[in-house]
């Protein structure tokens, strides 16, 4: 069962039952990026896991909703899938180790660049937020839908993940302020990267024998 943290006056721009996406469609995509992490070898570079399961997220989401008409969509390097009626958006993202807890402060493992700003003034947009002055928040008109944030974090052997809406945008780049989270159950996990023979560096003997002239 989700639990809930925050506003609940935007339950309509939640994903969540939005055209049978489910709780479980979310795990799944979870799942599938934590499966695409194991796959990284000691000869991949040192963040390769988490680029695989970042590109993993993104693909099994557009995988899993792309029947219910959801559709992707890509701008200024960042990965959507967004709904049939282009009012709802996910984007994937790792954070630190407060997601999928109710209480202390989450925010996004990385800061975000100036492409993100789009996105979360898009949000306060949509949610009627206005700037310290009062004043409307400027955003590119062609974001127009209000997107949604999977957030995971592996802590131990699980991964802590929930899907929560963005209100603003730190001076050093993170997001740190959450209008609603929605926080589910830990994936239990033991991650272990694959260490094939292959990818090991062979003993090579080599037989010198001297010339005789």
């Amino acid at each position: 069962m989700a639990e809930i943290v925050g506003s609940s006056r935007i339950s309509e721009f939640s994903p969540v039952g939005y055209e049978g996406i489910t709780e479980e469609d979310l795990r799944k995509i979870v799942v599938r990026g934590i499966g695409a992490a194991n796959n990284a070898t000691l000869n991949h570079p040192r963040n390769a896991a988490g680029s695989f399961a970042y590109h993993e997220r993104v693909k099994a989401a557009r995988d899993l909703f792309g029947p219910f008409g959801w559709t992707r969509y890509s701008k200024k390097g960042i990965e959507y899938v967004v709904c049939p009626n282009k009012q709802i958006a996910i984007v994937m993202s790792s954070a630190d180790g407060n997601v999928g807890r109710p209480g202390g402060l989450v925010t996004t493992k990385y800061p975000k660049g100036h492409a993100y700003e789009d996105v979360i003034a898009a949000n306060c947009d949509w949610l009627g937020l206005t700037n310290a002055d009062g004043s409307a928040y400027f955003h590119d008109e062609e974001e127009s839908f209000v997107t949604w944030f999977l957030l995971t974090c592996k802590v131990g052997d699980n991964v802590f993940w929930e899907l929560s809406l963005p209100a603003r945008i730190e001076l050093g780049g993170r997001i740190e302020n959450w209008e609603r989270r929605i926080l589910f159950a830990p994936v239990e996990v033991n991650l272990q990267p694959n260490y094939d023979p292959a990818d090991q560096e062979p003993d090579i003997e080599v037989s010198v024998n001297k010339k005789t002239i």
